[in-house]
């Protein structure tokens, strides 16, 4: 702990160089600050909201009118990774006709590239693996530079290595409002968590909005088997934690930490060579860092600082909160009831127990692929979605973020090469691809995909209407700090 105290003391004083020096202090033309605490929610600035859509959504008036645009067939060459839950964020090669989703974002594109006379090039480089994305998309942007060859223009990002010092000078500042004149972040399109803390003296490498599902997808949850948590419950523990969740959206108390630490000491072994039973499942490993990406969030940690100058500085040494909450999740990681940890007789595979019907509390992702979605909603209990538990009764929010393998999207600095940086292009079809998806894929990826599929069927006991509400608390307050979008800039802070 004390070699870990010192390397942050030592990165603390590193923070100003991270950017250039000198930037104005304040946001640049095109907005930066969100006008609204909620990282996907309405942003009332400039009279942007108007109505609202089919979803509940509300509308606002587009930054950019297609009227005004064209681009003579510009070519704009987009990085992505070589995955099926990537590719699908920009439209895949080959959709099925019943694929709502799918199909919703292929008109999207058509539309957007129609509209502003533009040529969408996909480039699949890499995969999903997090080591193989970091050198191969490093190793292509800065030759893509270094031999002027300009064959790429925006990059989709391994949202961990997003702003990776061997690419930082190599990435626009996408607040260079010269540069990329048609930017606006202050529409509710773009994630006002990511805006709002990427941000620094007026410089930003990452944005992120609704065009990248992915932030969605991996959101950092808890599956409950309710079936399961009625079996073993305590007359002392709550008839319904979903109940007890939905008591402390926006104000005190609710599902706090005290709650799921009894769950951690929960084991009973099985007699037959079924799985045994556990209370929970936690990850933990430096490999497996979801769900410990989550702990300074959903426990509102405060890990970091902003100074009166506008510099950061980490908050680490003589935060109490921290400590403890370093020993809370050690605790519960290493209590008997861990499947994750112990999983005494092998009968465990990674999280596969709890479709099984043998873990009462989960800590995954809404979404993190096809076939264990599948295993999710055909498993035989009644189960739901809760957020992580707050830290204690004062805590206001359920707070939560995303598992590190989300898009970011960057643009290469093509500044001085001989075909400059495409950037009133790149700034028309990011804006216009982030606002269309709003209108047309937002709504439909979460009211007619994630929340009748993925939280169950049956709704005789309540529990997809919880679930759903449950869900929007949790979107609403996806949350992406300065020590997290620049972590791996900052000496791999995640990790520490």
């Amino acid at each position: 702990m004390k070699k870990i105290l010192s390397m942050l003391l030592i990165l603390c004083f590193l923070l100003t160089a991270l950017m250039a020096c000198g930037e104005d202090p304040e946001a640049t033309e095109g907005g930066t600050e969100s006008g609204s605490e909620s990282a996907t929610g309405p942003v009332e600035q400039g009279g942007t909201l108007a109505s609202t859509n089919e979803f509940g959504e509300n509308d606002f008036i587009p930054a950019i009118n297609p009227d005004e645009h064209d681009y003579d067939g510009e070519t704009i060459t987009v990085m992505i990774r070589n995955h099926e839950r990537y590719i699908r964020e920009f439209g895949k090669q080959t959709s099925a006709d019943d694929d709502i989703l799918d199909q919703a974002i292929k008109l999207r594109d058509e539309q957007v590239a129609s509209d502003l006379d533009i040529v969408i090039v996909p480039a699949y480089l890499a995969s999903q693996d997090a080591g193989q994305c970091r050198q191969v998309f490093a190793d292509t942007i800065k030759n893509d530079v270094m031999q002027d060859l300009h064959e790429y223009d925006v990059a989709a990002h391994f949202g961990y290595y997003a702003s990776d010092v061997t690419i930082r000078d190599y990435s626009a500042n996408l607040l260079d409002a010269d540069m990329f004149p048609h930017f606006d972040f202050t529409k509710p399109c773009w994630n006002q968590s990511v805006v709002q803390h990427s941000n620094i003296n007026g410089k930003s490498l990452v944005c992120a909005g609704d065009i990248t599902l992915s932030i969605f997808d991996f959101a950092m949850v808890m599956w409950l088997n309710k079936d399961l948590y009625t079996e073993l419950k305590s007359d002392e523990d709550p008839e319904d934690i979903q109940d007890l969740v939905l008591e402390g959206i926006g104000k005190k108390g609710g599902w706090t930490t005290p709650h799921l630490y009894e769950w951690s000491n929960v084991y009973e072994n099985s007699s037959s060579d079924d799985c045994d039973t556990y209370g929970i499942y936690l990850q933990g490993k430096s490999w497996c860092t979801q769900p410990t990406d989550n702990l300074p969030f959903c426990w509102d940690l405060d890990l970091m600082i902003t100074n009166n100058d506008g510099t950061h500085s980490y908050n680490v040494v003589g935060n109490q909160k921290a400590e403890d909450a370093v020993d809370m999740f050690r605790d519960m990681y290493d209590g008997q009831g861990n499947a994750f940890l112990h999983n005494y007789e092998g009968r465990c595979n990674t999280g596969g127990c709890f479709a099984a019907g043998n873990i009462v509390f989960e800590g995954n992702v809404i979404f993190w692929d096809e076939a264990g979605n599948l295993k999710l909603r055909e498993m035989e209990d009644d189960y739901a979605l809760i957020p992580w538990p707050k830290w204690d009764e004062n805590q206001i929010d359920y707070y939560c973020s995303a598992q590190d393998c989300y898009t970011l999207m960057g643009v290469i600095d093509h500044y001085e090469s001989s075909v400059p940086t495409k950037g009133e292009a790149i700034s028309a079809y990011l804006q216009h691809t982030c606002e269309k998806s709003y209108v047309d894929v937002r709504g439909m990826y979460f009211y007619k995909i994630v929340e009748p599929k993925f939280f169950g069927v049956d709704d005789s006991t309540g529990s997809v209407t919880k679930s759903q509400t449950i869900f929007r608390a949790i979107i609403d307050n996806l949350q992406f700090d300065y020590w997290a979008l620049y972590s791996s800039s900052l000496g791999d802070i995640m990790h520490m």
